[in-house]
């Protein structure tokens, strides 16, 4: 993924995760990751920390320099799996997709985070998301594991 100042981010399962400067592709710095978790997806915040989707929920990080800090823990998975997570248009918000548990909306602001379900719909409830991507007509595609490719649009009271 891209990072807010060009860098190519690459996030392997566990260990460390990898900065590749884009203008010298010989520049690889690795930062190690010092917690024994496995790592499913990843996602920069608007305020250039990353949000890491592991096994069970997800994990806040703040990049400085060579070190990776934990800022936070995001419960409420139900210990599924995030295997995805995708930025909405709209300031701190996500889409987050697990391994069997549905999809959920992320909000995070300096009142804090809110973590809600998206259950509006049966369909949704208990997704296997592999991926979410967005189209230039504001829906979003989940692309899941054993029920397809689904197009969803959230509507203004969503809160996209």
């Amino acid at each position: 993924m891209e990072g807010p100042d060009g860098s190519i981010w690459i996030i392997p399962q566990s260990g460390s995760l990898f900065r590749i400067n884009p203008a010298n592709h010989d520049d690889i710095k690795s930062i190690h990751f010092g917690q024994n978790i496995t790592l499913l997806s990843a996602c920069f915040t608007q305020s250039g920390d990353i949000l890491l989707g592991t096994q069970e929920n997800i994990r806040i990080i703040k990049i400085e320099g060579d070190t990776l800090i934990t800022l936070g823990t995001i419960e409420g998975f139900n210990y599924s799996g995030v295997t995805e997570i995708h930025k909405l248009k709209e300031k701190d918000t996500y889409l987050a997709g697990t391994n069997g548990n549905g999809l959920f909306r992320l909000s995070m602001s300096d009142q804090g985070n809110t973590l809600e379900r998206l259950n509006d719909r049966e369909e949704l409830e208990y997704l296997d998301v592999h991926s979410i991507s967005e189209d230039s007509e504001s829906s979003y595609w989940i692309s899941t594991n054993e029920s397809g490719a689904i197009r969803l649009h959230l509507s203004e009271k969503d809160g996209s």
